[in-house]
């Protein structure tokens, strides 16, 4: 008799410490799976200033040498950004700037519609005619 009660609190240890290996699989691929989403999240925001940034670039080069800049491919941080502009039929340029940062890469693009104008003082002046970020 004595060693049936054995056997038994046996099976139930047993049974316990699998529960608790079962418990602890689950926690460690939750948690896995929240943490993959907080760097897809931070990656996106990255990727957003990327882009910006890109678009700044782009104005600025725009703004300083008119329309001899046609874009380019930078590296920043660690991410990476292109910008490509093209002149349009009626003399806007269309410029795409995106960021990318992250395996498997998280992407931004911005696109903006821009006219280029000279002042007196012979500088280029900018007017953005639609700005859309995706």
């Amino acid at each position: 008799m004595n060693h049936k009660k054995k056997g038994a609190a046996l099976i139930c240890v047993v049974a316990f410490l699998g529960f608790l290996l079962v418990l602890s699989f689950s926690l460690t691929a939750n948690i896995g799976m929240a943490w993959s989403k907080i760097k897809k999240g931070e990656f996106s925001k990255m990727a957003f200033w990327l882009a910006e940034a890109g678009m700044q670039k782009a104005l600025l080069e725009l703004e300083e040498y008119g329309d001899i800049y046609s874009g380019e491919e930078m590296l920043l941080g660690e991410g990476r950004c292109m910008i490509s502009i093209t002149k349009n039929e009626d003399d806007t340029f269309l410029i795409f700037s995106t960021g990318e940062v992250g395996t498997p890469p998280a992407k931004k693009t911005i696109e903006a519609t821009i006219s280029l104008g000279q002042n007196r003082n012979s500088s280029h002046t900018i007017e953005v005619k639609q700005w859309k970020e995706e």
